[in-house]
C-alpha cells in the first residue's frame, strides 16, 4: 500500500498533502496517517497508533474517498509519518524538511483481516483485476466528512445513478442507473456486507431499508460485467454498503449528535475494542424528524453488533447481528394535480398514514487463506415485517373517486374521511442463504492467472396481506382480511470468472447461472389458486482491459443482463381469471471506457454504455388482470464521466481546493418494437430516464476548518410511456421539469482534542420540484439544514 506525499512550506509551518493507493495506483479511503515532529517526541511501539505519540507535537488525519490526506506540523526538525490499516503490521519513516521536499514511498506489510470479506470493487490490486467495467467507491469523505443527510444524498454524487426523493433520510431508497427507473431499486441489486437486502431479491424486489449512514465505512457501486460475481439483478449495476468492522488494536468510542430544522436529530453511540486476533464493536443508531409534506414524521433505531475472531493467523471468523426498527407517519399516495397547485407540501390524509419496518439480521463469515487460495463463506438470515396502513394509496383513492367508498369501507353518502375506514397492507420477507467462495492466484499480476468461484444456495419467502379496516385507526384485529398472497422461491446459483494477465493486456471471461423455482400461492377468503414455475439463466460476461501504465487502465466488456419477473406484482387474479406468467427480464450490456489516475491526483474515468432489452417488463393495460406483462424491446445508450481533482497535489502555494463533479448523458433510452408493445410508442422516451445528471463539488480546506458547496442537476423526464406534457388530473401522467439543488457543507476540527463540528444545508434554496409521479405527485426535501458534533477516541 504505497504512502507518497509532499512537503510544502506555509509561513512558520509545514503542510504535509499525500495520497494513498494500491499497487495500481487507486485510491484507497479510510487509511489512519500519522505526522509527528520527532524534535519532541519520539515513539516507542512498533505498531504505530495515536496512543504511542507525544501529545505535544503530532497531527493525524484520514484518508478521504480520493485517498487524500493534508498534515501540518512545525518546520524545525525531521518529520515522521506513518500510516495505520487494519492488518497487523505499519511502518513508518523520517525525513527532514531541511533536506527534501519529497517523501520516499511508505509500505505498509497488509496481514488477514486485510483480505476484501465483503469488498466488490477496488479494495486491493487481486480485487480490482477480478471486476471488469466501471467501478465507483464512496468513500468517508463523501460520507461523514461533508455531512451528507442520508445514503441517498452520497450516491447522487455518482455518475450514471439516478436517485428520487421520497422522504428526507433515505429510508425508502429510489435509485435507478443508467436510464432504469428509480422506482423502490426494484432493478437495481442491493447489498450490505455482499448480502442481498432488496426485502425479496427474487419474489418482491423493493427497497424499503437502507444501512444507517453513520454505521458505514463505504459504499462500492460496481457496473459492466463484474456483476455477474453477485445476481440476481445484474441489469445495471450492483451497489454494495460496507459496514465499520471492529477495531484491529486497543479501544474505540465513537459519539456523534445531530440536530436541524423539520425536527431532525440524530445521535450514534459506537463503543467496541480489539486485537489481532479478536475484536468487537457496538453500534446504536437513532434518527427522527419531519418529512418533505407538512405533518409526516420519521423515527428509525439501530442496534448492531460487530465480532471477529481471528485463529492461527489462517482463518477468521466475523459475526454480524443487527436490528433496524422504523416508524413513521406517512402515506404512500402522491398529490392530485390540483393538490400540487393549491399546496404542494400538505396532503390531508398524512395524520391516517403509518408505515412500520422491522428487520433482524445474522450474518456468520469465514475466511481463509491458504497460499494462493482464498476461501469465503457467507452465511445470513434475515427476517424483515412492513406493514402500512392508510387512506389512500395513490392519488387516484380519493372520496368521490369510483369504488373509493366500496375499497375503504365509508358510510353511506360519506362526506369526509372520518366517516371511511382505512387499508392495511402488512408484508413478511424472510431469507436465508450460504454463499462458498474460492479465489485461486497462479502467477503475478504481470502474467498470471486468477480464477474466482462460488455458489448461493438460497431460500426465500414472501407473504403479502391485505385488509380494509372499519375505521381511519383500524389494524389487524379490527379489519377484514381480502388478500393473502404468498412466494416462495428456491434457488440454486453459481458463477465463474477467471482474469488471465499477459503484461499490459488482461481477459476476463465469465459465466453466472440462476436455477429459480417458485410456488406462487393466493389465498382468497373462500378460495385458494396456485402456480408453479422454473427457469434457468445463463449469464455469459466478458471484459478485456489494457494498461498500457500504471496511471491508465482502457476496457471494453460485455454481459448478459437479468431480472427476476416479480411474481407478487404480476399474480393477482380475482378467481376464475387466467393469468400468463411474465418472463425474466434479459438486456445485452456492453461498456467501453478508461481510467486514469496521474500521479498528482487527478482522476478521470470515462465510459461509453449500452443496454438493449429485448423483453423489458411493461405496465399491463388496465383490464389485463395483472400488473405486468412482458413488453417487447428498449435500448438504452449513454456515456458517463466523472473527474476528481485536488490542487494542492498538482503544485506547492495552491490553495487546497478539491473538486469533484460527474455528468451522465443518456441521449436514447426509448421504446423498440416487439412483443406486446403498442407500435405508437415506438421510439417515445422511457419514464423516469432523464436525458441529463450533473453532480458537481468544491470544498476549500484551511489548517481545521473546512467548507464546501454541491450542486446536482436533473434533467427533464417524462412519467409515462405516451410522453404526454400536460399533467393529468390524478397527478401520475405528464412531464417532470427539469431542477438544481444547490447544497452547502463545512466543518471545524478541534485541535488535539477528538472532537470535530459539521454542518449542511440540503436545498439551499428551498426549491420546489417533483421527482415521482408513480401514485401522484411527490416533491423533493424542503431546505433542511443541521449540525453535527462528533467525537472520535
Amino acid at each position: 500500500m504505497p504512502v507518497a506525499a509532499t512537503i510544502a512550506q506555509s509561513g512558520p509551518d509545514v503542510m504535509v498533502v499525500g495520497r494513498v493507493t494500491d499497487a495500481l495506483g487507486l485510491p484507497i479511503a479510510g487509511i489512519e496517517i500519522y505526522l509527528q515532529n520527532l524534535t519532541v517526541a519520539t515513539f516507542t511501539r512498533n505498531r504505530w497508533s495515536p496512543r504511542s505519540i507525544d501529545d505535544r507535537d503530532h497531527r493525524t488525519a484520514s484518508t478521504d474517498s480520493d485517498g487524500r490526506f493534508r498534515l501540518r506540523v512545525r518546520s524545525a526538525g525531521s518529520v515522521l509519518i506513518s500510516a495505520s490499516g487494519p492488518g497487523p503490521t505499519a511502518m513508518g519513516i523520517t525525513v527532514d524538511p531541511g533536506v527534501t521536499r519529497d517523501l520516499p514511498v511508505l509500505q505498509l506489510e497488509l496481514g488477514l483481516t486485510q483480505l476484501p470479506q465483503v469488498s466488490i470493487s477496488a479494495r486491493s490490486p487481486e480485487t480490482r483485476a477480478s471486476i471488469p467495467g466501471a467501478t465507483t467507491t464512496v468513500g468517508s469523505d463523501q460520507l461523514h466528512s461533508r455531512a451528507p443527510l442520508s445514503v441517498a444524498a452520497a450516491l447522487r454524487s455518482v455518475a450514471g445513478l439516478h436517485v428520487a426523493d421520497e422522504d428526507p433520510y433515505g429510508l425508502a431508497l429510489n435509485i435507478g442507473i443508467r436510464g432504469l427507473p428509480p422506482r423502490r431499486s426494484s432493478r437495481t441489486l442491493l447489498l450490505e456486507d455482499g448480502v442481498p437486502i432488496l426485502l425479496g431479491p427474487y419474489g418482491d424486489p423493493s427497497m424499503h431499508y437502507a444501512p444507517p449512514m453513520e454505521t458505514l465505512e463505504r459504499i462500492e457501486i460496481v457496473k459492466g460485467s463484474g456483476q455477474i460475481r453477485n445476481g440476481p439483478q445484474t441489469l445495471a449495476g450492483v451497489v454494495n454498503f460496507v459496514t465499520m468492522t471492529p477495531p484491529s488494536a486497543g479501544r474505540t468510542a465513537e459519539l456523534k449528535l445531530g440536530g436541524g430544522a423539520l425536527n431532525f436529530r440524530n445521535a450514534l453511540v459506537r463503543v467496541g475494542m480489539g486485537s489481532q486476533t479478536a475484536g468487537f464493536a457496538v453500534d446504536f443508531t437513532h434518527r427522527e424528524g419531519g418529512g418533505i409534506r407538512i405533518g409526516e414524521s420519521h423515527r428509525l433505531q439501530h442496534v448492531s453488533l460487530n465480532a471477529r475472531r481471528t485463529v492461527a493467523n489462517l482463518h477468521v471468523l466475523s459475526l454480524k447481528l443487527a436490528q433496524w426498527n422504523e416508524s413513521s407517519t406517512t402515506v404512500e399516495s402522491g398529490l392530485t394535480q390540483q393538490e400540487f397547485d393549491t399546496n404542494p407540501l400538505v396532503l390531508s390524509l398524512v395524520d391516517d398514514g403509518r408505515f412500520e419496518v422491522k428487520r433482524h439480521v445474522a450474518q456468520l463469515t469465514h475466511v481463509s487463506s491458504l497460499g494462493d487460495v482464498v476461501l469465503r463463506t457467507n452465511a445470513y438470515v434475515s427476517r424483515t415485517n412492513r406493514a402500512s396502513w392508510r387512506q389512500s394509496g395513490e392519488s387516484g383513492e380519493r372520496l368521490g373517486a369510483p369504488d373509493y367508498a366500496d375499497d375503504f369501507n365509508c358510510a353511506p353518502n360519506a362526506l369526509s374521511y372520518g366517516e371511511c375506514g382505512n387499508q392495511g397492507r402488512p408484508r413478511t420477507y424472510v431469507v436465508a442463504g450460504i454463499e462458498p467462495k474460492v479465489e485461486v492466484t497462479l502467477g503475478d499480476i504481470e502474467r498470471g492467472v486468477k480464477l474466482d468461484a462460488g455458489m448461493r444456495v438460497y431460500a426465500e419467502s414472501v407473504r403479502r396481506r391485505q385488509f380494509v379496516g372499519a375505521t381511519a385507526t383500524s389494524r389487524e384485529s379490527s379489519a377484514e382480511l381480502t388478500r393473502d398472497n404468498g412466494i416462495e422461491s428456491r434457488v440454486l446459483a453459481g458463477y465463474m470468472q477467471s482474469r488471465v494477465f499477459s503484461g499490459m493486456w488482461s481477459v476476463s471471461p465469465g459465466l453466472r447461472i440462476e436455477r429459480v423455482a417458485q410456488e406462487i400461492r393466493n389465498r382468497f377468503p373462500g378460495s385458494e389458486a396456485a402456480i408453479t414455475q422454473m427457469y434457468t439463466q445463463l449469464l455469459p460476461g466478458i471484459g478485456v482491459s489494457v494498461s498500457p501504465s500504471s496511471n491508465a487502465t482502457f476496457f471494453v466488456g460485455a454481459h448478459r443482463g437479468f431480472a427476476p419477473p416479480r411474481p407478487a406484482d404480476i399474480y393477482r387474479p380475482e378467481p376464475g381469471q387466467s393469468v400468463v406468467l411474465v418472463d425474466p427480464e434479459l438486456s445485452l450490456n456492453l461498456e467501453l471506457g478508461t481510467r486514469i489516475t496521474s500521479s498528482r491526483g487527478a482522476q478521470f474515468e470515462a465510459t461509453l454504455f449500452q443496454m438493449d432489452f429485448r423483453n423489458e417488463i411493461l405496465e399491463a393495460p388496465a383490464n389485463a388482470g395483472q400488473r405486468f406483462i412482458n413488453g417487447g424491446q428498449t435500448l438504452h445508450r449513454g456515456v458517463e464521466l466523472a473527474a476528481n481533482l485536488a490542487l494542492p497535489m498538482i503544485a506547492q502555494g495552491l490553495p487546497d481546493l478539491s473538486l469533484r463533479s460527474s455528468y451522465t448523458y443518456l441521449p436514447i433510452a426509448s421504446y423498440r418494437a416487439g412483443g406486446n408493445r403498442d407500435p405508437l410508442l415506438v421510439g417515445n422516451r422511457l419514464p423516469y430516464a432523464p436525458e441529463h445528471l450533473v453532480t458537481a463539488s468544491i470544498a476549500y480546506a484551511h489548517r481545521a476548518f473546512t467548507v464546501g458547496t454541491s450542486f446536482e442537476f436533473v434533467g427533464g423526464q417524462f412519467a409515462d410511456p405516451q410522453n404526454l406534457l400536460e399533467a393529468s388530473a390524478d397527478g401520475q401522467e405528464g412531464a417532470l421539469p427539469a431542477y438544481t439543488v444547490t447544497s452547502a457543507f463545512g466543518s471545524y476540527a478541534l485541535p488535539l482534542s477528538g472532537w470535530q463540528l459539521r454542518a449542511s444545508v440540503r436545498n439551499l434554496f428551498d426549491r420546489v420540484y417533483i421527482t415521482q409521479r408513480n401514485e401522484g405527485i411527490l416533491t423533493g426535501v424542503r431546505r433542511l439544514a443541521r449540525v453535527e458534533l462528533h467525537w472520535r477516541y
